[in-house]
């Protein structure tokens, strides 16, 4: 009988030793919830994100699988899926949509959502119109306009011309000037905080609106300066990076490239990059003056300048769109155009990169190099698109064209005096641009101003003040 016992007892021990303590059992994710846009919302933007809420009561990691489409019943467009946040890409104006979330936990735990909807709003009606044009005339001399406007942050424009720099208010009147000898074949810069207007003309000569000027450098100016940490940083026809005061009254030379320079620089953190017509792009540190990087694109020639993705990624055209990681300049990807590309690339905020080359072929690309669509027979396009806050697109050649960003379709075109080389500005629900006859106008848009250019690069040099900084 003890021996009976012994065994039995022995034999109940292994079996609590064996199974271990009871096991907890899994609780499925919560329902998914917040949507956003909101369930049954209208008038909502083409380039919206989608975002919604959800945990799990057992504190477990959640993956998620996204349907999306206009649709009822919406198809699967992303599985397991880490973020709470979703970019659908460009929708179409007036349309329906349909998307519902499926959390999913480590633990085989799923909870399907409900199907939510949203309906964009309607496209713009409308056409492009003009308000104004009037040839500039300065100091006696007019012609070709290359300057692109600016603004500062009272509403008022600038745009350099072959006689100097001209001050317009928001409707195109002129209320002031600042006559010089030479041309001002590059941009002017607004310094926000201070409220002061940068330019320079080809003869080397760096002003300060109505605050004087120097002579910075014995050679030609076309590029932009770029303001950073209260200097002025300009780049010469040859090269030299330059640094300049704010009172204009020392300036060195940072490096000197010795490769000629069109195109206008930009910033990031404390990185100066710039591009050559010899297809060369570099850094340069700005601390200490040195490149910090140099990269050579065979058989490429850049005329235009930069544009910066919130990741820091830089985009700059010649032949091709390229890609380049701001850390070393090595390429991520790179997408052919149709033809040579004189201009800056723009980026919607949902990630979407336009533009346009000598071909009239207007290009939207992803920020993964994949083509989104084309649009042919623009005519030439040797200026940067612009985006609007509605997401329209808009891009000169010798018209300007209203662009639909879901399929690169025309809304609506005006006829201009002549081919635009200059880079057009858009805000309180005007587009300021010139032309290579020496015509500024001032055209009613279909858009209220540009989209947020914190979560965009929308325009030549980011922002009305031609920053170019991010």
């Amino acid at each position: 009988m003890w021996r009976f016992f012994v065994v039995f007892c022995l034999t109940s021990i292994l079996l609590l030793v064996s199974c271990g303590a009871p096991v907890a059992p899994n609780n499925p994710p919560n329902v998914p919830s917040n949507p956003n846009p909101a369930n049954n919302e209208t008038g909502v933007s083409t380039t919206t994100t989608l975002s919604w809420t959800c945990s799990d009561p057992d504190g477990d990691s959640l993956t998620y699988d996204v349907y999306f489409g206009t649709s009822p019943t919406p198809p699967l467009v992303q599985s397991n899926y880490t973020s709470t946040t979703y970019n659908p890409g460009t929708l179409n104006y007036g349309t329906k949509y349909y998307w519902k979330i499926v959390a999913k936990d480590s633990k085989g735990g799923i909870t399907e959502g409900p199907v939510w909807n949203f309906t964009t709003m309607s496209l713009p009606s409308g056409s492009l119109s003009e308000e104004r044009k009037f040839q500039v005339s300065l100091n006696s001399a007019s012609g070709p306009i290359y300057s692109s406007p600016t603004m500062d942050r009272n509403g008022n424009l600038y745009l350099g011309t072959q006689g100097g720099l001209v001050k317009m208010d928001c409707n195109g009147n002129l209320i002031g000037s600042a006559p010089t000898a030479s041309p001002v074949w590059s941009s002017p810069v607004v310094d926000w905080t201070a409220n002061k207007v940068y330019f320079a003309d080809i003869n080397g000569n760096l002003f300060a609106f109505g605050n004087g000027s120097r002579q910075i450098t014995n050679n030609t100016i076309y590029s932009t300066p770029v303001i950073k940490d209260n200097n002025i940083y300009v780049v010469d026809l040859t090269g030299n990076v330059l640094r300049v005061t704010p009172d204009l009254n020392s300036s060195q030379t940072l490096v000197s490239l010795q490769r000629e320079v069109r195109s206008s620089p930009a910033v990031l953190g404390n990185k100066l990059f710039v591009a050559s017509v010899d297809g060369r792009v570099c850094a340069v540190d700005l601390a200490s003056g040195t490149k910090l990087w140099d990269k050579s694109f065979n058989d490429e020639k850049f005329y235009g300048g930069f544009a910066i993705d919130e990741n820091g990624n830089l985009y700059i055209a010649g032949k091709r769109l390229w890609c380049l990681k701001s850390s070393d300049g090595s390429v991520n990807w790179s997408y052919e155009l149709d033809g040579q590309a004189y201009a800056n690339p723009v980026i919607s905020s949902n990630g979407v990169i336009y533009i346009g080359d000598i071909s009239g072929t207007l290009h939207a690309v992803d920020l993964n190099g994949s083509r989104r669509w084309t649009k042919t027979e623009l005519r030439s396009i040797v200026s940067s698109a612009v985006i609007g806050d509605n997401g329209i697109v808009y891009v000169c050649s010798d018209w300007i064209f209203a662009i639909n960003p879901y399929d690169g379709s025309i809304i609506s075109s005006l006829e201009l005096q002549n081919f635009v080389e200059s880079n057009p500005i858009l805000h309180f629900g005007k587009i300021y641009v010139a032309d290579e006859a020496g015509y500024f106008y001032v055209i009613r848009a279909l858009s209220e101003t540009i989209e947020d250019p914190e979560t965009s690069w929308p325009m030549f040099q980011r922002d009305w003040y031609h920053t170019a900084t991010r």
